[in-house]
Parts: structure tokens; sequence; C-alpha cells
């Protein structure tokens, strides 16, 4: 995009909340950008999905939030590529991404035991591993994409985004594991504005939908 633009629209930004760090390299700009990109890559999206579409998606009656209860099914190919997309997302900054690794004393703890997410009173459990990847994020968005394709099966993705969007036959992800994915990210990443209202926290939001946007572009039969 035109830099001079960028630049008028970041001044303008910095003038309206100058509590933030809207700095070339702030990481309120950097959430901006973020936000920027996630919204051109949905209108992308958007054109291609209109390019070959069937209007009748029957949205069920007796949908259910529960996850967890399948863990025999096998996500589909394509579930799989958009979990590994978001790795990669995260492999393409130069900076190192343990950063933000608390050094947690794993030594006793194995790959597939399952932890806590967030308040351990909301009883949502992840494995270990899914945990240790998305602490190593370096930024809020790409962990909380990370953790919401681990948290949720895949046929419950699909029909879904954070908050629900029944003019779209979407629903709402179940609230007490969103709300412990906000909890973990908030401890994990102390420095973003996270709260409910937080820009962090709605650049999360942008960053999951954009993300099970995605999960239905798949090339179902």
């Amino acid at each position: 995009m035109d830099h001079n633009k960028m630049s008028a629209i970041r001044e303008y930004l910095s003038t309206i909340f100058p509590n933030c760090d809207l700095r070339e390299q702030g990481k309120d700009w950097v959430d901006c950008l973020s936000a920027i990109n996630f919204m051109i890559e949905s209108l992308y999206t958007e054109v291609e999905k209109h390019t070959d579409r069937n209007e009748s998606v029957p949205i069920s009656t007796d949908w259910s939030i529960r996850s967890g209860e399948d863990e025999d099914e096998v996500p589909s190919q394509w579930f799989q590529e958009v979990r590994n997309s978001v790795i990669r997302e995260s492999e393409n900054y130069e900076q190192n991404a343990s950063v933000n690794s608390e050094g947690t004393d794993n030594t006793a703890i194995i790959p597939d035991e399952l932890v806590y997410l967030g308040d351990p009173s909301r009883n949502i459990q992840i494995p270990y591993s899914v945990l240790k990847v998305a602490k190593d994020q370096l930024l809020p968005y790409v962990s909380a994409k990370y953790v919401i394709l681990h948290l949720f099966p895949e046929e419950i993705l699909i029909k879904s985004n954070v908050y629900g969007n029944m003019e779209c036959g979407l629903f709402a992800l179940d609230s007490n594991r969103i709300g412990a994915l906000k909890e973990f990210l908030k401890n994990n990443y102390p420095e973003h504005d996270l709260e409910e209202t937080g820009c962090g926290w709605k650049v999360c939001v942008t960053a999951i939908n954009s993300s099970l946007q995605t999960l239905r572009q798949s090339p179902r039969n």
C-alpha cells in the first residue's frame, strides 16, 4: 500500500490514541497492520467464495458446542493444512519466537498430557504440546489461532466464529473456552491489551475468525 497514506493513518491514530504505542515499530501499530492484513485476506477469500458457492448451506437446529467428545475422529487434510499454516506464519518473523517462553519446568510433563488452559476452575484442558507451541509464539493473535484450532473439533469450527453471526448462519464458540483462551493470552502476553474491549484482543478475534473463514473454503465434495 502507499507508504504516504499508511503514514497518514498512523499519524492520525497517534493523535486519537496517545496512550498506544503507534510508532513505526510499536506493538500497537503492528497490531493495527495485522488487523488490516486480515481484513484484506478476508476480502480475498470472500471473492473466491462467491465464484463457486452453494447458497443452500443447512444449519442444524440441534447443533452442539460440545467438543473433545470425538477424539477418534481424524481431522481432514484441509484442517491439518490450516493448522500448519499458522506455524509457518509464525516462522516468518525474524525474531526468535522463544522470547515469550516462560521457561516452565517441563521435565515431568509428557507431550500428550492434558494441562489446564486459563483458570483451572473453568476445567478446560489441552495437550501440553499444544500449550507449549502456543506459548512460544511471538504475537498473541498467532497463539490464539493455534490454540483455537486445537480447542474445538473441525465440524464445530466450520460453523462458527468467536461471537457468532446468525445472519451468516454462524454460531458462537463456547464462551467458557474463549474465556480460558483469553486468560491464557493475558498471562502470556502482559504487554498487550487483551481485555474484552482491548485492541489486542480484537486483533485476536479477527485473526481467529479469518482462520475459521479459511476452513470454510475447504474443497469439500
